[in-house]
């Protein structure tokens, strides 16, 4: 069982343009904004939704659940296709490798590689949602043609290994 309500019985649930901001939150987190990185939405990820955009204001909404395991109540489209996370541990074969790059992983380079060119798209998408980040340079472009590496954010470490452990 879980309850999740806009406040606590000795508060006032906020209204903004004739609207609960408790209901827009909730609609916008199972619009997607309470997604994980492979587009799941539960109960948890809603309530953590709700509770950090609401900040300090006076109304705190409320959780309470009994359960043995978190439950997917909604399904959205990932920003990074499973496909392309489950690529973590062929880029990565260790959770602290790193990734050699090239400037033929960029496609404005003297010498394209079209392979290299795909690869490092999936490479900026994981940078994108917090698993991958350059390493020395401040943008994965610099990395490539600068012929340095990126590598596994602890984010990403805890993904390979939910990938590397077939839970993914």
């Amino acid at each position: 069982m879980i309850v999740l309500a806009s406040s606590r019985s000795t508060e006032a649930a906020l209204e903004v343009g004739g609207y609960g901001v408790f209901t827009s939150l909730l609609l916008e987190a199972l619009r997607g904004g309470a997604a994980d990185i492979a587009g799941d939405v539960t109960a948890g990820s809603i309530y953590s939704y709700i509770e950090k955009a609401l900040g300090g204001w006076a109304q705190r909404p409320v959780f309470k659940a009994n359960i043995v395991r978190s439950v997917s109540l909604r399904k959205v489209m990932p920003i990074v296709p499973l496909t392309g996370l489950r690529r973590l541990t062929s880029f990565f074969p260790t959770a602290d490798a790193v990734f050699a790059l090239d400037p033929s992983y960029e496609y404005t380079a003297d010498q394209p590689n079209e392979t290299n060119i795909n690869i490092f798209k999936v490479l900026r998408r994981l940078q994108l949602i917090g698993l991958v980040e350059p390493v020395g340079q401040e943008y994965m472009y610099w990395a490539a043609v600068r012929n340095g590496c990126c590598r596994l954010t602890p984010l990403g470490m805890y993904y390979w290994k939910l990938v590397a452990g077939g839970r993914i």
